[in-house]
C-alpha cells in the first residue's frame, strides 16, 4: 500500500471579522467608482459633441429672432474665450483635471458655476423623489404582501390589475389628462412654479404631492410585482413551514419572518428608482414647471451646454452608484444569512 505523505504543519488561517469584511467590501465599490465614473465621463464628453451646433449658434439664433445678430468673427472671438476651438482631447483634458480639483467649470448658457445650478435643481428633484418613493412604498408593500398571503383571490386579482394598469399608462399622459380634467370637473389647477418650503410649507406641498403621486404610481406599479413575487417565494421557504409548525401565529410569521426576508429584491428596486427619480423626472418636471435636475439637463442639451450638461450627468451618476452601495449593504441587514467575503 502507498504510504501517507506526510504534511508540515496546517496554518490555520484568521477569519476576518464581519466588520472587516464590510470595510473591505465597501473600499472595493469605492475603488470601483473611479473607472466607472472615467467611462461616464468619456461617454458624455465626447457624445454631446456630436449633436450639431454649439452654444455659440445656439445664443446667435436667439439674437436673431429677438432682431439682432452676431458675425463670424464675433462667433469666433466667442468660441475662443469658451475654449470651444480647442480640439476635443485637449479640451477633455482640462476639464477632468478641474474635476479632480472638485470644479464642475461655469455653465456656457446661463453664465453661472455648474455647482449652482445643481444646488438649486437638487432639492427640487430629490422633494420630488423622496414623495414619490414614500408613496410607492405606503401602498406596494402592503398591497404587494397582501396579494401574496391571499393568492388568486379577488385581492390579487386586483392588485395585479392595478399594477399592469399602473405600468401601461405613461406619467406624461396622467399628468396631463390630470390637469386637464380636475380643471374642467373641480375649476382648479395645481400650483405651478416653485416655491420653498421654508418660504411657504403649505404652497410647496401642494406643488409636489399631485406629480410625487403621479411618479409614485408608476413606482407603485413596479414595486408591488416585486414584493408580491418575492413574497410568494419566501411564504414557500422551509423556515416558513416551520415556523408554523412551531405554533407562531399567521402575524408574527408573517410579519418577523416573511415579510423582511423578502424585501432583498424590492430593496434593490427601490434604490434604483431613487436614482432614476432623481435625474430621469425631467418629463414631469416640465409638465409642472419644477426647476429640477432633469429639467436643467433637458435645458443643457437644447442650449448645446456641454459644461453644464457634463456635470450634471456626472452628479447623477455619482449618486446612482452610491444609492447602490447603501442598498448592497443593507443586505446584510435584511438578511444576516448574507455576508460580504
Amino acid at each position: 500500500e502507498r504510504a501517507p505523505q506526510l504534511r508540515g504543519p496546517r496554518t490555520v488561517r484568521p477569519q476576518c471579522e464581519p466588520l472587516t469584511l464590510m470595510t473591505q467590501y465597501i473600499a472595493r465599490r469605492i475603488l470601483l467608482l473611479i473607472p466607472t465614473m472615467f467611462l461616464v465621463s468619456l461617454v458624455v464628453f465626447f457624445s454631446v459633441r456630436l449633436l450639431p451646433g454649439d452654444v455659440v449658434d445656439v445664443q446667435a439664433s436667439q439674437a436673431a429672432v429677438a432682431g439682432g445678430g452676431t458675425t463670424e468673427q464675433e462667433r469666433e472671438r466667442i468660441r475662443e474665450e469658451l475654449g470651444l476651438n480647442e480640439p476635443a482631447v485637449k479640451q477633455y483634458f482640462v476639464w477632468i483635471g478641474n474635476v479632480l480639483r472638485g470644479d464642475l467649470g461655469d455653465s456656457l448658457f446661463f453664465k453661472n458655476s455648474v455647482w449652482s445650478e445643481l444646488g438649486r435643481a437638487i432639492p427640487v428633484s430629490l422633494e420630488l423623489a423622496v414623495i414619490a418613493v414614500v408613496i410607492s412604498i405606503l401602498i406596494a408593500i402592503p398591497m404587494g404582501s397582501l396579494a401574496a398571503i391571499y393568492q388568486d383571490s379577488p385581492i390579487d386579482y386586483g392588485t395585479r390589475f392595478i399594477s399592469v394598469l399602473g405600468l401601461s399608462v405613461p406619467d406624461f399622459v396622467v399628468g396631463t389628462v390630470f390637469i386637464v380634467m380636475v380643471a374642467i370637473w373641480f375649476n382648479w389647477s395645481p400650483p405651478f412654479g416653485y416655491s420653498a418650503f421654508l418660504d411657504d410649507p403649505r404652497r410647496n406641498l401642494v406643488q409636489f404631492l399631485v406629480p410625487g403621486a403621479i411618479l409614485g404610481l408608476r413606482s407603485t406599479s413596479t414595486t408591488l410585482r416585486m414584493v408580491r413575487s418575492s413574497m410568494l417565494e419566501v411564504l414557500r421557504s422551509d423556515y416558513i413551514r416551520t415556523a408554523h409548525a412551531k405554533g407562531l401565529s399567521d402575524r408574527m410569521v408573517i410579519v418577523r419572518h416573511a415579510l423582511k426576508n423578502s424585501m432583498i429584491a424590492p430593496m434593490t428596486l427601490i434604490g434604483t428608482q431613487i436614482g432614476f427619480l432623481i435625474g430621469g423626472t425631467f418629463v414631469i418636471e416640465q409638465i409642472f414647471t419644477l426647476p429640477g435636475v432633469g429639467l436643467l439637463t433637458l435645458d443643457s442639451v437644447n442650449n448645446r451646454d456641454y459644461t453644464q450638461l457634463q456635470g450634471s450627468v456626472l452628479f447623477l451618476s455619482t449618486v446612482f452608484v452610491m444609492i447602490n452601495l447603501l442598498i448592497d449593504l443593507s443586505y446584510a441587514w435584511l438578511d444576516p444569512r448574507i455576508r460580504y467575503s
